[in-house]
């Protein structure tokens, strides 16, 4: 009588442990902690390359879902040149009186080793006013409670609708990103 009684408590002492160690278990959204994170990109040319990237931009992650969702402020644009952020702003490239947000919706999050991801994202980033579907290897990693994810996708300018300096703006444009994602009670906006 005494075995049944040990092994249920060995049962229930591994259970727990299990849980303990897992904090990939979420049972509310994580939030974009917007300080923390970073979207930058680089522009370039034959004459030279520019970085930049945007500072505010909310979002949220259920990883249980499988969803993600982002929203960019685009006038928070900015780069290693405020006459090249200005220009950036304007109808020529971003327009951002015209379309002040981008927006990307994942419709679905994947394991899969890859070159050193961990996970592919797959969904539509709504830019310039056009919507196009990606596919974004990137890490997926768990520190405490915040879910870090990094990755990094080539954009083409024109597929977005900016056509502005074709064949003296290079039309590739590498975006990077890294985005922690807290529970709501933890994060920061």
């Amino acid at each position: 009588m005494k075995i049944p009684q040990l092994a249920l408590a060995c049962l229930i002492a591994i259970g727990c442990l299990a849980t303990w160690s897992l904090p990939q278990a979420v049972a509310e959204k994580l939030q974009i902690a917007s300080r923390s994170s970073k979207i930058h990109f680089v522009g370039s040319k034959p004459a030279g390359r520019h970085t930049g990237g945007f500072q505010t931009f909310t979002g949220s992650f259920d990883p249980d879902a499988g969803q993600l969702s982002l929203n960019i402020d685009m006038r928070s644009l900015f780069t290693d040149d405020r006459k090249l952020t200005r220009h950036l702003m304007s109808p020529d490239f971003f327009d951002v009186r015209k379309f002040p947000t981008a927006t990307f919706v994942a419709s679905q999050i994947r394991e899969e080793q890859n070159e050193g991801a961990t996970h592919v994202i797959v969904g539509k980033l709504t830019l310039h006013g056009v919507t196009r579907q990606l596919t974004i290897p990137c890490q997926m990693t768990w520190q405490g409670k915040s879910l870090l994810t990094s990755g990094k996708v080539t954009l083409s300018r024109s597929e977005f609708g900016i056509s502005y300096g074709q064949g003296q703006i290079h039309e590739q444009v590498p975006v990077t990103f890294h985005l922690v994602a807290t529970p709501a009670a933890d994060g920061s906006p």
